[in-house]
């Protein structure tokens, strides 16, 4: 066994750079191993043989059975655990942001269109500084033909009102919306009723704006800027029904649109909307005036209508060529609590009415989507967050990343959801304490011997019982004791799935922390002009994209 060798890349960069071993392989009905020394293939890979990965495999990192075992085994998992649901949880700091870059690069490798929600987010919620700005750009560099988007604040705008085009769409989204809103406000009372009042109030305005604009105008004036327009002025969506009403009576043309605007004016009425002002109505106008402030915010109203320097963002052209979308939702952004839920419920919208079986789009085929929530225990993610139950039957995973569980009734219900866990050094409690009542224990004996004297005083063998032996866990299992599963080390981190057979349903995890703590700084360096080469060998190692990886 070899002893792990201290490299050093061009940039300065060092670290412990051991003998990686390919999984077993039969040749000639023989067991071997084949070691790679991992220094040598960084410092010059074109001078060694490479060993390609398979294409229908995901790279998660090294592993063995003891972490403190020198070798490791690369661990490839089956590509489409990345259609299930993910649940990566870490103490602040435990490296779950670094762990994202190597699934988001395996999740492209993979042939997958990968949407992020982005907490962490750059200067004013903008690209530069944002935590997956520098990864998105590798990503892109590698894969040229990549479709690499951002929103808000990108290269593109996206109408939301374009996917909420049924009444059914336009219910689910604001009954999620409403529950949003009395969560993050605390809000209890009457005004949970006035808040229901108001988005039944946005549902009516945009179903005006989606039957009586012409086609070719609807993406044009069915817009969010519309919506709040309306909503911050009864009085002129009062005069504009009136005018259309007394159209159609005076042309008899179209009695069935008659009828539909006669009837929305009915409802807007009947919902006080055009007696806001009123001194007695401080309820009901109070929450139109929650419900409109949602909405109103400058980035997210230029972002979601036709620009002269953006172009459109169709769902379309995301799930049937392969694309890498990032959700800007800073944390300490207001327009964050809507965005979320605008995207998220149109992307959950439209992969559902495609189908499981979807059909072709300009001759391609749809392709399978990753959805990433970073944060996801402060950032709302709309219904999608609470769909792992059947998104999986349209080949739309989840992956959720949080430093703690702060909603158990939703932790609580998507348990079972969670086909795989990964948890980091130091573990959150609830997903330690999943992951070990979902182990596989090796169980202690059920019996033991003991020599005992019997009454002629000669030695006599005795069978005894172990007691409650079947809810003792053993100690050669390094993953057995919460204990081991909580504390696994800096850059660790214990894996649990039902893809995996017998004892490696939780796994040891080395994410080869020299390499992953400075992998910012390797972004940054390979993204230069002239980079060494080196140094983008490193990275693509630390990524799992290139072939050098066993």
């Amino acid at each position: 066994m070899r002893k792990s060798q201290t490299t050093t890349l061009s940039n300065n960069i060092f670290f412990e750079a051991g003998s990686i071993k390919r999984p077993f392989q039969r040749q000639n009905n023989q067991t071997r191993k084949i070691p790679k020394d991992l220094k040598n293939v960084l410092a010059d890979p074109k001078e060694h043989p490479l060993v390609h990965p398979k294409q229908d495999k995901i790279y998660l990192g090294n592993s063995t059975a003891k972490p403190e075992n020198p070798e490791r085994y690369p661990i490839y998992l089956p590509k489409d655990i990345f259609d299930k649901n993910l649940f990566i949880a870490a103490a602040p700091g435990g490296g779950k942001s670094t762990l994202l870059f190597r699934i988001l690069a395996q999740a492209i490798k993979t042939q997958r269109s990968v949407f992020i929600s982005e907490a962490k987010a750059g200067n004013q919620g903008y690209a530069e500084g944002a935590a997956f700005n520098d990864i998105t750009r590798y990503l892109k560099l590698k894969y040229p033909h990549l479709l690499l988007h951002r929103w808000p604040r990108g290269d593109v705008y996206f109408n939301p009102l374009m996917y909420l085009n049924t009444s059914v769409k336009r219910r689910e989204f604001f009954d999620n919306l409403c529950e949003q809103i009395q969560t993050q406000g605390h809000i209890t009372g009457d005004i949970v009723a006035f808040i229901h009042n108001a988005t039944a109030i946005a549902d009516l305005i945009i179903e005006f704006l989606q039957t009586f604009t012409p086609k070719e105008d609807l993406n044009k004036n069915c817009t969010l800027q519309s919506l709040v327009y309306f909503l911050r002025h009864p009085d002129k969506l009062k005069q504009t029904l009136a005018k259309a009403i007394k159209y159609y009576e005076q042309t008899g043309n179209n009695p069935q649109a008659s009828a539909i605007i006669k009837d929305i004016y009915a409802q807007l009425k009947s919902r006080n909307f055009f007696f806001l002002e009123k001194p007695e109505l401080n309820g009901s106008r109070h929450g139109v005036n929650l419900l409109t402030n949602l909405f109103d915010h400058p980035d997210l109203l230029y972002y979601s209508q036709p620009q002269p320097n953006l172009q459109e963002l169709k769902l379309e052209d995301i799930l049937y060529q392969q694309a890498l979308v990032i959700i800007s939702q800073p944390l300490y952004d207001t327009a964050s609590k809507v965005v979320g839920p605008l995207f998220w419920d149109s992307v959950l919208g439209k992969t559902v009415e495609l189908g499981p079986k979807p059909p072709q789009y300009e001759g391609k085929e749809r392709l399978s989507i990753l959805a990433v929530f970073d944060e996801t225990h402060r950032l709302p993610v709309g219904r999608l967050g609470t769909s792992g139950d059947f998104t999986r039957e349209y080949r739309l995973g989840l992956v959720e990343i949080t430093p703690t569980i702060v909603d158990p009734e939703r932790w609580f219900a998507n348990r079972h959801v969670y086909q795989t866990l990964i948890s980091l050094s130091p573990g959150v409690p609830e997903v330690v304490e999943l992951m070990q009542s979902r182990l596989p224990n090796f169980f202690l004996n059920s019996t033991y011997v003991q020599t005992m004297m019997d009454g002629t005083g000669m030695a006599q063998p005795f069978i005894g019982t172990v007691p409650n032996h079947k809810y003792q866990n053993s100690q050669d299992n390094p993953g057995c004791s919460l204990r081991s599963l909580a504390m696994t080390g800096k850059f660790t981190g214990l894996l649990q799935s039902f893809e995996l057979d017998g004892e490696g349903k939780v796994f040891w995890l080395d994410l080869q922390d020299e390499l992953l703590a400075n992998i910012k700084t390797l972004l940054e360096d390979a993204l230069k002009p002239n980079c060494p080469s080196d140094i983008h060998s490193a990275l693509d190692y630390v990524l799992g994209l290139e072939e050098f990886l066993l």
